[in-house]
């Protein structure tokens, strides 16, 4: 890869995100396609209302992904939000077009696309019990609300969630990650919290769990909760193919580019399977 004075820059902006891959695939795209591109992380320790102002008079960005905390932040700053992220309320990707920015979240993508290929599953008619109330459990109620029965969201608070709380769709307190959580009617479970990146465990009575229970966790890589529930031949899926998808929708809208779908493995193999 050679940086000119022209060359693009695309960014991810997050906190503590020394963990990444993000970079890995973005470049592999960048390389494949021989674009005069590069993509870097930006650890943003505060103040991201600076960040775009500096990124919107940039001439060299074309585009960001957006991550933890900073999400609700894009939203509210993008000067035009477009589809799934108008009602989430939550932009993962910013695009720099002329002097607007145009907030999208690809992460609906990501997340409907690991359900349904890797997990196999049909939120219609089911309970599903949401672990988190961060902005990426807001993008998981909107992927699963019009089908999905009833969704209980199982967190420390619910003031970022409140305006969601319905008759369909409730709210459960999780004092921290040594309480035994009890799900007696769930179908699906998914970890939207942090919650395993260092090796931490969420305690389940796995004993009363649905017979058919599946098991989803966006973390990237499998932590203990996917490690227990392949343990018990339980059907479960990390994050990885989430954030693959994810990334190449992103990629898709800076460059106009449309990526195949077998790109997913590609990826996998190239990227994460050289990393180890």
């Amino acid at each position: 890869m050679i940086i000119r004075g022209n060359t693009k820059l695309i960014a991810l902006i997050g906190k503590n995100i020394s963990h990444t891959l993000s970079p890995l695939i973005h470049n592999y795209l960048i390389s494949h396609y021989k674009l005069n591109a590069v993509y870097i992380p930006i650890d943003l320790k505060y103040d991201f209302e600076n960040f775009y102002n500096f990124f919107k008079k940039s001439n060299n960005f074309i585009g960001c992904n957006i991550t933890i905390p900073y999400k609700e932040d894009a939203f509210r700053f993008s000067d035009t939000v477009v589809g799934d992220a108008k009602k989430i309320g939550s932009v993962n990707t910013l695009k720099l077009e002329g002097n607007k920015i145009f907030g999208y979240n690809t992460d609906v993508d990501g997340f409907l696309f690991t359900l349904k290929n890797n997990l196999h599953f049909s939120a219609e008619g089911k309970n599903i019990t949401i672990l988190g109330s961060g902005a990426t459990c807001k993008t998981v109620v909107h992927a699963l609300n019009k089908e999905a029965t009833g969704i209980t969201i199982v967190s420390r608070n619910k003031k970022n969630i409140e305006h969601l709380i319905s008759e369909k769709i409730k709210w459960k307190k999780f004092n921290n990650n040594l309480e035994c959580l009890t799900f007696f009617n769930t179908d699906l479970i998914i970890n939207t919290t942090p919650l395993g990146i260092k090796g931490e465990t969420i305690d389940i009575n796995w004993d009363i769990l649905k017979d058919n229970v599946a098991i989803f966790d966006l973390i990237y890589f499998d932590t203990p909760l996917i490690i227990e529930a392949k343990n018990r031949n339980i059907t479960c899926s990390n994050g990885k193919n989430m954030l693959i998808y994810q990334a190449i929708k992103s990629f898709e809208i800076w460059t106009q580019v449309k990526v195949p779908d077998f790109f997913i493995d590609n990826i996998k193999n190239e990227v994460f399977n050289a990393k180890k």
